[in-house]
């Protein structure tokens, strides 16, 4: 095949079939349409499990808890975005350079109708409102991780922990805004607005004692 192609000759793709779907994202996938269907607290692990066509015993092999079936897959993808994030140009404002970072990490991991799900099944879910803290609060540190590296400033500096926090509660209204639009709204766009509502005009460059994030 790798002759054919080099040769200008197209492979036969006639026979290929997607691979399927591994044991984890069918029980995630299955997870979530019956915590939109029901509410998540309404689901238990063994319906689930029966849903997918696998035993309960199965079910705990891939998830130890209902939660980390929920959020199958977003660890990953913080982590990924983060290290994107890491590979900005330092010379770039904070802002600027997060904004970039979405529109990169959005066209290698774009989001999917199940992340618009996912998003849904958390803003209506109250009992899962101490697991989003704590997520948040781990984002956040890895943003002040970020802006103090940017910065050559501590991680506990205020403006750092500022940013930081802004920089998360920004990110929570762009990700409920494109949920709340099915997905039909550019993430990239939003994440420009938001940067620019929580800009400080006139601040001065990062690395040299300012804290812009525009």
């Amino acid at each position: 095949m790798a002759a054919d192609t080099a040769a200008g000759i197209a492979p036969d793709t006639s026979d290929f079939v997607p691979s399927a779907p591994s044991t984890a994202e069918r029980l995630a996938s299955v997870a979530l349409d019956l915590f939109v269907r029901r509410g998540y607290d309404e689901v238990t692990t063994a319906e689930i499990a029966e849903a997918a066509g696998v035993s309960q015993r199965t079910f705990f092999r891939h998830f130890p808890t209902k939660l980390d079936v929920l959020f199958h897959g977003t660890e990953e993808a913080s982590a990924a975005f983060v290290e994107v994030l890491y590979g900005r140009d330092p010379e770039l404002p904070v802002g600027r350079a997060r904004v970039d970072a979405i529109i990169e990490h959005d066209r290698a991991f774009p989001l999917r109708p199940d992340d618009v799900s996912r998003v849904l099944v958390v803003r209506t879910t109250p009992s899962l409102s101490d697991a989003i803290a704590a997520y948040e609060v781990r984002f956040e540190g890895e943003l002040s991780r970020w802006i103090a590296q940017r910065w050559r400033r501590p991680e506990d500096d205020f403006d750092v922990r500022v940013l930081a926090a802004a920089l998360v509660a920004a990110r929570r209204s762009v990700v409920e805004e494109w949920s709340s639009s099915g997905g039909a709204v550019d993430i990239g766009e939003l994440a420009r607005r938001a940067i620019e509502l929580v800009s400080v005009p006139g601040a001065e460059t990062p690395g040299r004692g300012g804290a812009s994030v525009g």
